[in-house]
């Protein structure tokens, strides 16, 4: 009969059984190793794991709610457990695992978006006669800073004056600036609209600063500074100890965008942020271009507006923006929608050709979650972002999506760590600080009227990694409840042993 040692009843262990020298070092390590090898206190097995989870979910907030679970081994490929994983359910925010991965398969982690300068006219000593063309190639990441290297570049061409106009051509994507399903545009910054061309993930931010005394107009200010945005302040500064009473209303008036800013601000007080949405993304991003290259040095005669780029030209500078790779940490880390939506309409340029459109992004994901094995009654997909209410996901189409891209060596660690760090960075920085969940979570979370979700990868006690996706939909409890059993869930998963 073997034992447990590696030792038979005819051939016993000599070291163990004999007393003297020699004898108890060696069963302290055989010990040892015993002690090692047995789960460390508070670690549950697989069927008390399973049982903790089943009560988990009788809870009042969740027996009440639609609700979708799945956890599995990336190892073993095993099913820990499971309840209602192939519900289709609203999944709020972690439809963008969806965007980010099927970005990563079709353009792969080194793809940049392009952003071009062309003319149709000839450069004749420091003039270039003939007109400017500013082209977008819908990069979701342009920012003030690259829109100022550019137009430094056409200095460094030796152009000082342009006597045609600067034309913008945004045509790459399609001119549906937001998405069906999406509650109504509105002017924040979550409900950024769409385009080709587009700067500062088109909005802008306003920065309010009280006066020096009381009854004076405060100072409002723009970032970025922009020709494109006209403001009416009637900002006052009031009394010190108060609190800060801004109003913002937004109107088109022609080729300019009017900010009508009133209310008050405390005299002392710190300033005041808000940030907007932008109407017209690409007539701000040219707008603003054209003020760049005059303070550069470079003046520009005719008019600026839209124009599709004419088939002879010849390109100036191409800006290539950060890799695909980064990008995608700004989308999930931060739950970014506007990068989300910019991604979808991109994906189905390039897979059904130009112009973009959120319809052709979605048929690109679709065809990704084809090639998973996935059946189109398995999803309903409506954006990128998952802002829109008639998105379905179930648990299960989220972890098959989780698990193929761990098991892509091409892909996984531009995907993986894209994902929020629980307890470490993005909008999961200040969860579970200082528990066993801090840094063994890479997760995704979602919220949105009615529905909360979290997803991702968790590092389990045993070292063991896993795939879980959990989505609610409606039911009593809010989001800071729902918060709440997000974390709890984390902490099963991340003590869990076997």
């Amino acid at each position: 009969m073997q034992s447990a040692f590696g030792c038979t009843t005819s051939a016993p262990c000599p070291s163990t059984l004999r007393r003297g020298r020699g004898a108890w070092p060696t069963l302290l390590g055989l010990l040892l190793a015993l002690l090692i090898a047995t789960p460390a206190s508070g670690a549950a097995p697989l069927e008390e794991f399973q049982a903790n989870l089943r009560s988990f979910l009788k809870q009042r907030c969740l027996k009440e709610a639609d609700v979708g679970l799945m956890i599995t081994s990336l190892q073993r490929g095993d099913v820990l457990f499971e309840a209602n994983a192939g519900k289709l359910l609203i999944p709020a925010s972690n439809i963008k695992i969806l965007t980010a991965a099927a970005a990563l398969d079709r353009l792969h982690s080194d793809y940049t978006f392009k952003t071009w300068l062309a003319t149709d006219g000839v450069k004749n000593g420091r003039v270039l006669q003939g007109n400017l063309y500013l082209v977008g190639g819908g990069d979701p990441s342009l920012v003030p800073e690259q829109l100022w290297l550019l137009a430094q570049k056409v200095r460094t061409l030796g152009i000082d004056m342009i006597t045609g106009g600067l034309y913008y051509d945004d045509s790459y994507f399609d001119d549906t600036p937001y998405v069906r399903g999406w509650d109504g545009a509105s002017a924040e910054a979550y409900h950024a609209p769409i385009n080709a061309l587009s700067l500062n993930f088109n909005i802008i931010t306003l920065h309010a600063y009280p006066a020096d005394q009381p009854r004076r107009l405060a100072r409002v200010i723009l970032e970025p500074e922009s020709r494109y945005v006209e403001i009416l302040n009637s900002v006052t500064t009031g009394p010190a100890g108060g609190t800060p009473n801004i109003v913002v209303s937004s109107r088109r008036n022609g080729d300019q965008e009017i900010l009508e800013v009133s209310g008050s601000l405390p005299l002392g007080s710190p300033s005041y942020q808000l940030r907007r949405a932008i109407i017209d993304p690409a007539r701000f991003t040219a707008a603003t271009f054209r003020e760049y290259l005059l303070l550069q040095g470079t003046r520009i005669f005719g008019e600026t507006s839209r124009r599709t780029l004419p088939k002879h030209v010849a390109v100036l500078v191409r800006h290539d923006s950060k890799p695909l790779s980064t990008i995608i940490a700004d989308l999930n880390k931060f739950s970014n929608n506007f990068v989300a939506e910019q991604l979808l309409k991109n994906l189905g340029a390039e897979q059904f050709g130009p112009p973009g459109s959120t319809a052709k992004g979605v048929r690109a994901v679709a065809a990704f979650l084809a090639r998973l094995g996935l059946a189109e009654t398995e999803f309903r997909i409506a954006d990128g972002s998952g802002l829109s209410t008639f998105n379905r996901l179930s648990a299960r189409v989220l972890v098959r999506v989780l698990r193929t891209m761990f098991n892509d060596f091409e892909v996984l660690p531009e995907f993986m760590g894209s994902l929020g760090i629980v307890g470490a960075d993005g909008l999961v920085q200040r969860r579970l600080q200082g528990t066993e969940a801090e840094r063994n979570l890479r997760v995704k979370t979602g919220t949105l009227a009615g529905a909360s979700s979290l997803s991702g990868y968790a590092r389990a006690a045993n070292k063991e990694l896993l795939a879980f996706a959990y989505i609610v939909n409606g039911g009593p409890c809010g989001h800071a409840q729902l918060r709440q059993l997000q974390n709890r869930l984390s902490l099963m998963l991340v003590k869990f042993s076997r």
